[in-house]
């Protein structure tokens, strides 16, 4: 996790020279008079993310994929010592460990296909980057 947290940071400083020391060409579109108002996007995969609070310092936004109806399923899935209460996990404790590590969440709904998920994580950092500039 410390390595991708600082190859992270590495992006984040500069990330048309990160690109460029991996292999990826600059776009043309990089190519403009002011660089100052380029706006680079880094899309990092991974639920464990969350709970690293060393990556949640560089992180601006946070989408989760979930079917609500699946909550209780994680629960009944885990094995605890003590079991506790049906409905517990996906009532409280799910919610909960949210609002203790102050989450700037937004629902995804996992039974739409990857498309309409890819189009609606698109329009949603299309839209908050406008709203910066």
């Amino acid at each position: 996790m410390d390595a991708m947290a600082n190859t992270i940071r590495g992006w984040a400083e500069n990330p048309v020279k990160f690109a460029c020391s991996h292999g990826v060409n600059a776009s043309p579109a990089t190519e403009v008079a002011d660089p100052g108002q380029l706006v680079h996007i880094l899309i990092v995969e991974g639920f464990l993310l969350y709970s690293y609070k060393s990556l949640m310092d560089v992180v601006q936004k946070e989408e989760v994929g979930t079917v609500r109806s699946q909550i209780p399923n994680i629960h009944i899935t885990r094995q605890y010592t003590v079991p506790d209460p049906l409905g517990l996990f996906g009532v409280c404790v799910f919610y909960l460990s949210v609002s203790i590590l102050e989450f700037k969440l937004s629902y995804l709904d996992g039974l739409k296909s990857k498309e309409e998920l890819y189009s609606q994580v698109y329009e949603d950092i299309w839209n908050t980057v406008l709203n910066r500039l």
